[in-house]
């Protein structure tokens, strides 16, 4: 089952302030770098050393040790980093693999698909695989959420439990998801933020 969020914005004061706001496979594929030059990296703390920090293979290591850990919010937002300095097809692969542990289905799909469109036949088939289950379980189980706002274009972030941020876009907007509850945050520049929660039932 699907459900409609209709948030209506409060105007705020118009006054000055800081706007805030297969992990084994991949790690053979990663040539881009001697992993001999890496740093041990684990997913117990956020430390990365400061020579890394802007390390693209450095945040991808960092990310697959989360992935491992099941942390896959803190896996995607390393995958996200690491991909913001060198987008490789295999960072569309991993950041679709997290998104899909994280139940955002529909975006997983698009990531998988931009891998298939661009990487290498080495890791193809595990993401066809990954893809094929994805497509099961988008037409069997996932939910749609339809997102608006008034005023329109508002920027919505979905809120996960382990504090991380995914920002969606803007509205109006429709996405799917795996069942389960999720808090929505819509933004607007010179509104109060709005936010709600959507609890989403299965097919």
């Amino acid at each position: 089952m699907g459900e409609q969020i209709l948030p209506s914005l409060c105007q705020r004061p118009n006054v000055h302030s800081l706007a805030p706001p297969a992990a084994l496979f991949l790690l053979v594929m990663l040539v881009s770098a001697p992993l001999s030059a890496q740093p041990k990296l684990t997913c117990e703390d956020d430390y990365i050393p400061p020579e890394h920090r802007d390390d693209a293979m450095a945040l991808t290591l960092k990310g697959i040790a989360c992935f491992e850990a099941t942390s896959y919010a803190q896996a995607l937002t390393y995958y996200r980093r690491a991909y913001a300095i060198s987008p490789s097809p295999l960072l569309d692969a991993a950041i679709g693999r997290s998104m899909h542990e994280l139940g955002m289905w529909g975006a997983a799909r698009a990531y998988y698909q931009r891998y298939l469109s661009r990487g290498d036949a080495e890791g193809r088939g595990k993401i066809e695989e990954r893809l094929s289950e994805l497509e099961r379980q988008l037409a069997e189980e996932a939910a749609t959420l339809s997102l608006t706002s008034s005023p329109q274009a508002a920027r919505v972030f979905l809120l996960g439990e382990s504090g991380h941020t995914e920002d969606l876009g803007v509205t109006p907007m429709t996405t799917r998801l795996a069942p389960g509850k999720y808090t929505i945050l819509f933004e607007a520049s010179g509104f109060y933020a709005s936010q709600k929660i959507a609890l989403l039932s299965p097919k």
